[in-house]
Protein backbone atom coordinates (compact mmCIF):
# COMPACT_ATOMS: atom_id res chain seq x y z
CA UNK A 1 0.00 0.00 0.00
CA UNK A 2 1.37 3.41 -0.79
CA UNK A 3 1.62 5.98 2.04
CA UNK A 4 -0.90 8.14 2.40
CA UNK A 5 -3.46 6.42 0.16
CA UNK A 6 -6.48 6.06 2.36
CA UNK A 7 -7.32 2.88 3.49
CA UNK A 8 -10.32 1.42 1.71
CA UNK A 9 -13.24 1.13 4.27
CA UNK A 10 -15.08 -2.49 4.27
CA UNK A 11 -19.01 -2.40 2.84
CA UNK A 12 -21.68 -2.08 5.43
CA UNK A 13 -23.64 -5.33 6.24
CA UNK A 14 -26.90 -5.30 4.38
CA UNK A 15 -30.10 -4.46 6.20
CA UNK A 16 -33.38 -5.61 5.22
CA UNK A 17 -37.05 -5.25 6.44
CA UNK A 18 -39.41 -8.19 6.41
CA UNK A 19 -43.19 -7.70 6.75
CA UNK A 20 -45.25 -10.50 8.08
CA UNK A 21 -49.02 -10.34 6.80
CA UNK A 22 -51.59 -12.63 7.56
CA UNK A 23 -55.44 -13.48 7.27
CA UNK A 24 -55.93 -11.33 4.06
CA UNK A 25 -59.47 -13.00 3.31
CA UNK A 26 -59.28 -11.77 -0.74
CA UNK A 27 -63.19 -11.98 -1.36
CA UNK A 28 -64.02 -10.98 1.38
CA UNK A 29 -66.00 -7.56 1.59
CA UNK A 30 -63.72 -4.57 2.06
CA UNK A 31 -60.67 -7.24 1.83
CA UNK A 32 -59.44 -6.19 -1.80
CA UNK A 33 -59.32 -2.36 -0.65
CA UNK A 34 -57.72 -2.96 2.53
CA UNK A 35 -54.80 -5.78 0.72
CA UNK A 36 -54.21 -2.84 -2.22
CA UNK A 37 -53.79 -0.22 0.60
CA UNK A 38 -51.61 -2.02 2.43
CA UNK A 39 -49.13 -3.36 -0.19
CA UNK A 40 -49.08 0.33 -0.99
CA UNK A 41 -48.09 1.12 2.43
CA UNK A 42 -45.46 -1.36 2.62
CA UNK A 43 -43.59 -0.49 -0.45
CA UNK A 44 -43.70 2.89 0.58
CA UNK A 45 -42.07 1.65 3.96
CA UNK A 46 -39.62 0.14 1.96
CA UNK A 47 -40.12 -4.06 2.94
CA UNK A 48 -37.67 -5.80 0.82
CA UNK A 49 -39.78 -9.13 1.93
CA UNK A 50 -42.87 -9.57 2.62
CA UNK A 51 -44.30 -13.21 4.44
CA UNK A 52 -47.94 -13.88 4.44
CA UNK A 53 -48.57 -16.89 7.11
CA UNK A 54 -52.42 -18.56 5.29
CA UNK A 55 -56.10 -17.36 4.74
CA UNK A 56 -54.84 -15.03 1.94
CA UNK A 57 -57.97 -16.09 0.08
CA UNK A 58 -61.42 -16.26 1.73
CA UNK A 59 -63.08 -19.18 -0.08
CA UNK A 60 -60.90 -21.13 -1.43
CA UNK A 61 -61.28 -20.15 -5.15
CA UNK A 62 -58.91 -19.37 -7.67
CA UNK A 63 -60.07 -16.00 -9.27
CA UNK A 64 -59.83 -14.71 -5.45
CA UNK A 65 -56.16 -15.78 -5.53
CA UNK A 66 -55.39 -14.42 -8.95
CA UNK A 67 -56.91 -11.43 -7.40
CA UNK A 68 -54.56 -12.00 -4.68
CA UNK A 69 -51.70 -12.06 -6.61
CA UNK A 70 -52.35 -8.99 -9.00
CA UNK A 71 -52.55 -6.88 -5.77
CA UNK A 72 -49.90 -8.20 -4.48
CA UNK A 73 -47.80 -8.49 -7.70
CA UNK A 74 -45.15 -5.46 -6.54
CA UNK A 75 -43.20 -7.62 -4.97
CA UNK A 76 -43.21 -10.18 -7.45
CA UNK A 77 -40.32 -12.97 -5.97
CA UNK A 78 -40.03 -11.10 -3.16
CA UNK A 79 -42.86 -12.69 -1.48
CA UNK A 80 -43.17 -16.18 0.87
CA UNK A 81 -46.55 -17.46 1.76
CA UNK A 82 -47.81 -20.34 3.38
CA UNK A 83 -51.34 -22.17 3.24
CA UNK A 84 -54.55 -21.81 5.63
CA UNK A 85 -57.82 -23.45 6.17
CA UNK A 86 -59.83 -21.00 3.71
CA UNK A 87 -57.01 -21.61 1.02
CA UNK A 88 -58.21 -25.08 1.49
CA UNK A 89 -61.99 -24.66 1.59
CA UNK A 90 -63.97 -26.68 -1.54
CA UNK A 91 -61.49 -27.65 -4.02
CA UNK A 92 -58.75 -24.81 -2.58
CA UNK A 93 -55.91 -22.98 -3.88
CA UNK A 94 -53.53 -24.46 -0.71
CA UNK A 95 -51.83 -26.39 -4.02
CA UNK A 96 -50.56 -23.33 -5.62
CA UNK A 97 -48.64 -21.92 -3.21
CA UNK A 98 -46.61 -24.90 -1.82
CA UNK A 99 -46.87 -27.40 -4.34
CA UNK A 100 -48.47 -29.92 -2.17
CA UNK A 101 -45.28 -30.27 0.23
CA UNK A 102 -46.09 -30.16 4.04
CA UNK A 103 -42.53 -28.42 4.07
CA UNK A 104 -40.35 -26.13 2.12
CA UNK A 105 -37.25 -24.18 2.79
CA UNK A 106 -36.93 -20.45 0.96
CA UNK A 107 -33.38 -18.35 1.29
CA UNK A 108 -34.57 -14.62 0.66
CA UNK A 109 -31.81 -12.18 1.21
CA UNK A 110 -30.88 -12.49 5.15
CA UNK A 111 -33.13 -15.58 5.55
CA UNK A 112 -33.79 -19.07 6.43
CA UNK A 113 -37.60 -19.58 5.91
CA UNK A 114 -39.24 -23.12 6.83
CA UNK A 115 -42.66 -23.13 5.45
CA UNK A 116 -45.02 -25.84 7.06
CA UNK A 117 -48.22 -26.25 5.79
CA UNK A 118 -50.60 -26.75 8.94
CA UNK A 119 -53.68 -26.86 7.08
CA UNK A 120 -55.56 -30.47 5.67
CA UNK A 121 -58.16 -31.88 3.67
CA UNK A 122 -60.66 -31.42 6.65
CA UNK A 123 -60.39 -27.71 5.98
CA UNK A 124 -62.60 -28.32 2.53
CA UNK A 125 -65.32 -27.73 4.70
CA UNK A 126 -65.37 -24.13 5.97
CA UNK A 127 -66.85 -25.07 9.14
CA UNK A 128 -64.02 -27.01 10.49
CA UNK A 129 -61.02 -24.67 10.60
CA UNK A 130 -58.57 -26.24 13.08
CA UNK A 131 -54.98 -27.23 11.92
CA UNK A 132 -52.74 -30.13 11.76
CA UNK A 133 -49.09 -30.76 12.94
CA UNK A 134 -48.43 -35.01 11.88
CA UNK A 135 -45.50 -36.68 12.92
CA UNK A 136 -44.22 -36.45 9.53
CA UNK A 137 -44.56 -32.88 9.26
CA UNK A 138 -42.43 -32.62 12.55
CA UNK A 139 -39.47 -34.51 11.17
CA UNK A 140 -39.14 -32.94 8.09
CA UNK A 141 -39.49 -29.36 10.40
CA UNK A 142 -36.54 -30.84 12.21
CA UNK A 143 -34.25 -31.61 9.19
CA UNK A 144 -35.23 -28.24 7.50
CA UNK A 145 -33.54 -26.84 11.04
CA UNK A 146 -30.82 -28.77 11.03
CA UNK A 147 -29.78 -27.53 8.11
CA UNK A 148 -30.60 -24.10 8.92
CA UNK A 149 -26.88 -22.07 8.49
CA UNK A 150 -25.14 -19.57 10.30
CA UNK A 151 -25.47 -15.62 9.48
CA UNK A 152 -29.38 -16.12 7.90
CA UNK A 153 -32.38 -15.15 10.54
CA UNK A 154 -34.77 -18.32 10.85
CA UNK A 155 -38.18 -18.16 10.70
CA UNK A 156 -40.86 -20.71 11.26
CA UNK A 157 -44.05 -19.78 8.95
CA UNK A 158 -47.27 -21.67 9.55
CA UNK A 159 -50.92 -20.60 10.09
CA UNK A 160 -52.78 -21.87 13.04
CA UNK A 161 -51.88 -21.01 16.44
CA UNK A 162 -50.10 -23.15 18.78
CA UNK A 163 -51.54 -23.17 21.77
CA UNK A 164 -54.69 -22.08 23.78
CA UNK A 165 -55.53 -18.58 22.35
CA UNK A 166 -58.86 -16.65 23.24
CA UNK A 167 -61.70 -15.95 20.54
CA UNK A 168 -61.42 -13.39 18.61
CA UNK A 169 -64.81 -11.84 18.97
CA UNK A 170 -68.28 -12.70 21.19
CA UNK A 171 -69.88 -14.18 18.30
CA UNK A 172 -66.63 -16.34 17.55
CA UNK A 173 -67.28 -17.25 21.24
CA UNK A 174 -71.03 -18.00 20.99
CA UNK A 175 -70.69 -19.79 17.76
CA UNK A 176 -68.03 -22.26 19.49
CA UNK A 177 -69.89 -22.73 22.04
CA UNK A 178 -72.54 -24.06 19.89
CA UNK A 179 -69.99 -26.65 18.36
CA UNK A 180 -71.13 -25.45 15.12
CA UNK A 181 -67.09 -24.01 14.71
CA UNK A 182 -63.58 -25.77 15.66
CA UNK A 183 -60.95 -23.17 15.76
CA UNK A 184 -58.78 -24.96 18.79
CA UNK A 185 -55.14 -25.40 18.76
CA UNK A 186 -52.59 -27.20 16.58
CA UNK A 187 -52.42 -30.95 18.11
CA UNK A 188 -48.57 -31.30 18.19
CA UNK A 189 -47.98 -27.23 18.58
CA UNK A 190 -45.85 -27.60 21.61
CA UNK A 191 -43.68 -30.25 19.78
CA UNK A 192 -43.00 -27.59 17.05
CA UNK A 193 -41.82 -25.23 19.87
CA UNK A 194 -39.32 -27.56 21.41
CA UNK A 195 -38.19 -28.54 17.82
CA UNK A 196 -37.70 -24.41 17.06
CA UNK A 197 -36.34 -23.91 20.82
CA UNK A 198 -32.80 -22.88 20.46
CA UNK A 199 -32.81 -23.36 16.57
CA UNK A 200 -35.30 -21.01 15.06
CA UNK A 201 -35.42 -16.80 16.02
CA UNK A 202 -38.90 -16.65 15.13
CA UNK A 203 -42.09 -18.53 14.79
CA UNK A 204 -44.73 -16.45 12.80
CA UNK A 205 -48.97 -17.51 12.23
CA UNK A 206 -52.01 -15.95 12.21
CA UNK A 207 -55.01 -17.55 12.25
CA UNK A 208 -56.35 -15.40 15.30
CA UNK A 209 -57.48 -12.07 13.85
CA UNK A 210 -56.30 -10.71 16.90
CA UNK A 211 -52.75 -10.11 16.94
CA UNK A 212 -50.32 -11.47 19.39
CA UNK A 213 -46.45 -12.09 20.71
CA UNK A 214 -44.55 -13.74 23.20
CA UNK A 215 -40.82 -14.27 23.76
CA UNK A 216 -39.37 -17.81 24.61
CA UNK A 217 -36.10 -18.22 26.28
CA UNK A 218 -35.52 -14.85 26.62
CA UNK A 219 -32.80 -14.95 28.67
CA UNK A 220 -30.08 -16.93 26.61
CA UNK A 221 -28.65 -16.76 23.58
CA UNK A 222 -31.50 -17.42 21.23
CA UNK A 223 -34.74 -16.58 22.06
CA UNK A 224 -37.50 -17.27 20.43
CA UNK A 225 -40.10 -14.66 19.17
CA UNK A 226 -43.83 -16.17 18.74
CA UNK A 227 -45.87 -13.64 16.87
CA UNK A 228 -49.43 -13.73 15.72
CA UNK A 229 -50.02 -11.00 12.75
CA UNK A 230 -53.70 -10.94 13.51
CA UNK A 231 -55.87 -9.97 10.18
CA UNK A 232 -53.65 -7.68 8.50
CA UNK A 233 -56.64 -6.37 6.56
CA UNK A 234 -58.83 -5.71 9.32
CA UNK A 235 -55.80 -3.98 11.20
CA UNK A 236 -54.46 -2.39 7.75
CA UNK A 237 -51.10 -2.74 8.77
CA UNK A 238 -48.41 -5.27 9.27
CA UNK A 239 -45.62 -6.60 12.08
CA UNK A 240 -42.26 -5.61 10.62
CA UNK A 241 -38.78 -6.86 11.78
CA UNK A 242 -35.76 -5.11 10.75
CA UNK A 243 -33.02 -8.09 10.44
CA UNK A 244 -28.75 -7.69 9.69
CA UNK A 245 -26.58 -11.06 9.97
CA UNK A 246 -29.08 -13.52 11.54
CA UNK A 247 -30.11 -10.73 14.74
CA UNK A 248 -33.19 -8.13 14.61
CA UNK A 249 -31.51 -4.82 14.55
CA UNK A 250 -34.64 -3.53 17.56
CA UNK A 251 -38.14 -5.00 18.87
CA UNK A 252 -40.41 -5.67 16.05
CA UNK A 253 -42.58 -2.94 15.22
CA UNK A 254 -45.43 -1.83 12.71
CA UNK A 255 -46.31 -0.51 9.30
CA UNK A 256 -48.32 2.80 9.70
CA UNK A 257 -52.06 2.13 8.92
CA UNK A 258 -53.05 1.78 5.71
CA UNK A 259 -56.39 3.94 4.85
CA UNK A 260 -58.44 1.81 2.42
CA UNK A 261 -61.70 3.41 0.85
CA UNK A 262 -64.50 2.60 3.28
CA UNK A 263 -66.71 -0.24 1.93
CA UNK A 264 -70.19 1.43 0.99
CA UNK A 265 -73.24 -0.30 2.88
CA UNK A 266 -74.55 0.51 6.62
CA UNK A 267 -72.53 -0.70 9.43
CA UNK A 268 -74.98 -2.97 10.54
CA UNK A 269 -74.54 -4.58 7.12
CA UNK A 270 -70.45 -4.74 7.84
CA UNK A 271 -71.36 -6.86 11.31
CA UNK A 272 -74.03 -9.08 9.47
CA UNK A 273 -71.30 -9.87 6.84
CA UNK A 274 -68.34 -10.69 9.68
CA UNK A 275 -70.55 -12.94 11.52
CA UNK A 276 -71.82 -15.20 8.27
CA UNK A 277 -68.33 -15.06 7.11
CA UNK A 278 -67.61 -17.66 9.75
CA UNK A 279 -70.14 -20.16 8.06
CA UNK A 280 -69.84 -19.44 4.45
Amino acid sequence: MVPGTPRATPPLPQHHLLAHCSDLHVGRPGADEAARALCAQLLREGVDHLLVTGDLVHSGRVDEFERFMEIFAAFGGRMTVVPGNHDRIGRGVAHLLMGGDAVRVDTPPGLYVVRVDTSGPHNRNPRVAHGELPASTLRQLDRALDAAPQGLLVVVAFHHHLIPTPEDSVAERWVHRLGLVTEHEVPGGYRLLELARGRADLLLHGHRHRPAASVLASGTARPLGVYNAGSSTELCRARLFRHCGGKLLSEPGWSQAARPRPTPGPRWMHSVRAVTTMFL
